[in-house]
């Protein structure tokens, strides 16, 4: 807001604070909750109900001339803030025919990704542990997870310290990709960003030459 020359009172940022709080802990791809975009916007105090419609308050300009001031693909925030979870899942999806890169993701952001479109692949480490779980319980339910989506291949890093240790969005074809500061079940505040073509195109052959040696993970069928 100060950025733009917009000064924002207690009660403007108890508004913005509020309208978020009313939203916590949903699904962000659950079908059934569907919360009015121009709601939310008014709650926040970044739309004004006008006779003649909606408009812009001072601060909803003020991030619109923000995000309109710049072309590069950078959010920050944690994971476990659910606008913040979805904004990554979007761009995620947004990466087609994607390689997910994330040595320590958790089996239930595994199932997560399992229902974005643009996910084809994931390359992990078999020998992490995560949040709580030691590897032994992580690697028991990879597969179990895996088979809602056996379209999706999942493999371990056949060097998993040596050869995998960031976290990155990859296309199949040319084109840019996504950097995510942290793993997605990660509570840290992080920054997720674009990649350019020419960085995209180096990790790319890096980590398609891991995958190729990587070890694959059935997913658990019926007997």
């Amino acid at each position: 807001m100060e950025e733009q020359g917009v000064r924002v009172s207690g009660a403007d940022i108890t508004a913005f604070v509020d309208a978020r709080r009313s939203m916590a802990g949903f699904d962000p791809l659950a079908d059934e909750i569907r919360v009015p975009t121009a709601a939310y916007l008014i709650d926040a105090r970044l739309l004004v109900r006008r006779r003649s419609g909606v408009t812009l308050t001072p601060a909803g300009r003020a991030v619109l001339a923000s995000a309109s001031g710049s072309d590069t693909v950078e959010v920050t925030g944690r994971m476990t803030d659910p606008f913040f979870y979805a904004e990554v899942l979007e761009r995620i999806d947004g990466v087609p025919n994607s390689m997910i890169v994330d040595p320590y993701i958790h089996p239930d952001d595994v199932g997560t990704l399992l229902r974005l479109p643009g996910v084809r692949r994931i390359l992990t480490r078999g020998d992490a542990p995560v949040a709580k779980m030691n590897p032994g319980e992580r690697r028991r339910l990879l597969p179990i997870v895996m088979s809602a989506n056996p379209a999706v291949q999942l493999r371990y890093a056949a060097n998993g310290s040596e050869d995998l240790h960031d976290r990155l969005v990859l296309p199949a074809a040319p084109g840019p990709g996504v950097a995510l500061g942290t793993t997605l079940g990660a509570r840290h505040f992080t920054v997720v960003t674009g990649l350019s073509e020419h960085a995209t195109g180096l990790l790319r052959r890096h980590y398609e030459t891991v995958w190729k040696h990587a070890s694959t993970v059935e997913p658990l069928r019926d007997a």
